[in-house]
């Protein structure tokens, strides 16, 4: 079975960047240059920020609607990332996520969690798969297994 693993869309986020640091602060979001060049994972471009870039950490919103496992969590957004366009190959996990510890959860249509696993980001691929093959199974989320934060969506391609 073949799935593509989307990042957020840019265009939710592309306004914040215009914002001052009051009007950031007034949302709770911080703004941050990048200090090295892991632990910046961008949820738009799918990769590391790189060192000086500037990122946003803001809480999202992965999980909504009513339902018990309505969820959020910090997330990073890179001013890059606005211009990312190239998504990863249809079943291909991206490096930023490839080496993290996962925490893999599968959802049906109603947000009903049907499984999680937590694997290495070596192992996500085939986890993703076998998730994606459970009766009703929607979409997959992959989180850090670590901080628990969302990193991206597995969809069937």
């Amino acid at each position: 079975m073949s799935y593509q693993i989307q990042p957020l869309e840019p265009q939710q986020f592309e306004h914040l960047f215009s914002l001052t640091q009051a009007e950031l602060q007034q949302q709770g979001i911080v703004q941050v240059t990048v200090n090295k060049a892991s632990g910046f994972p961008c949820r738009l471009s799918l990769k590391d920020a790189e060192e000086g870039d500037i990122v946003l950490l803001l809480n999202y919103n992965h999980l909504p609607g009513p339902g018990p496992y309505q969820s959020s969590h910090a997330i990073f957004i890179s001013k890059n990332g606005l211009t990312a366009s190239q998504l990863p190959g249809p079943g291909t996990v991206p490096p930023m996520i490839a080496r993290k510890i996962l925490s893999l959860r599968a959802f049906d249509g109603d947000q009903m969690m049907l499984d999680g696993r937590v694997c290495q980001g070596t192992e996500a691929d085939v986890i993703i798969r076998e998730l994606l093959a459970l009766p009703g199974c929607a979409y997959v989320h992959i989180h850090s297994a670590t901080r628990g934060c969302y990193l991206a969506a597995a969809h069937r391609s």
